[in-house]
């Protein structure tokens, strides 16, 4: 019994592995992009319960976008939410909601365009929808295979494709920052913001996690977390500076939207 488990365990960890990144890559090729945006709208309601929709703001942040340039197979949907959270999401379809709470740690609007080049490369690179289309894959199988996923073999394995998913959202994340890097020096803008501004959330979120001993050790852990290492990933885009010839300029549309937003 137990050689068996353990064979079931072995062939599911080597499916969600290496065989389940491609079945997701399939899927969101398989999905029509009016499908996608329904999914994208469905799963946009949670994120907008965490506070309350400022509508004239999301007009300014719309604009910001546009003046951007930066999506042209997706008509993006930004909703700009009034809320303390540090965070900005991008949901299948071109739906972004940003929280006011990043937009405050800004302290320029460069840094907001690299955040929001970042979330548009997931909106680009289907990065959602390849999540879901591998979370599905691995509960078919999960399903198949132990025939009860309630069971012992079932939560190895459900154990094991949630280590999947945080090592794919690892690769996602640092596909976004390589593009949002491009993005930034394309349009004249300093990539270092970027770097900036992922120094700025890792400070504040080390000032709330003093307190928590097993959170603070977990941050440091990157195999367990949904994003690469921010020392990394300051690292990276600070160390890909030199490979530029930065032309930095002014843009005065970018600024002016940027103090709306600040307000």
């Amino acid at each position: 019994l137990v050689t068996g488990i353990s064979v079931i365990v072995l062939f599911s960890w080597l499916y969600v592995r290496f065989l389940s990144p491609w079945v997701g890559e399939q899927v969101a090729g398989f999905i029509p992009k009016h499908i996608e945006k329904k999914l994208g709208e469905a799963s946009i309601n949670g994120l907008l319960n965490f506070g309350e929709v400022d509508s004239l703001k999301s007009i300014a942040l719309k604009e910001f976008v546009t003046e951007l340039n930066m999506v042209k197979d997706y008509d993006l949907k930004t909703y700009y939410v009034d809320s303390d959270i540090t965070n900005a999401m991008a949901a299948p379809g071109g739906q972004i909601v940003v929280f006011d709470g990043i937009v405050q740690l800004t302290d320029c609007y460069d840094q907001l365009a690299g955040l929001l080049s970042h979330e548009a490369a997931h909106v680009n690179q289907r990065h959602s929808l390849k999540s879901i289309g591998r979370s599905v894959s691995v509960y078919f199988i999960l399903s198949a295979i132990t025939g009860d996923v309630a069971g012992s073999s079932g939560i190895i394995l459900e154990q094991a494709a949630q280590l999947n998913q945080l090592s794919n959202s690892r690769k996602d994340e640092s596909e976004a920052d390589e593009i949002a890097i491009s993005e930034l020096v394309k349009r004249g803008m300093n990539p270092i913001a970027l770097a900036e501004l992922f120094d700025r959330l890792q400070n504040k979120n080390s000032i709330l996690k003093d307190s928590t001993l097993l959170e603070g050790t977990l941050d440091k852990l990157e195999f367990l977390s949904t994003h690469p290492n921010t020392d990394k990933r300051i690292e990276l885009i600070k160390g890909k500076n030199k490979y530029y010839n930065l032309n930095l300029r002014y843009h005065t549309k970018l600024d002016s939207l940027y103090q709306i937003l600040k307000q």
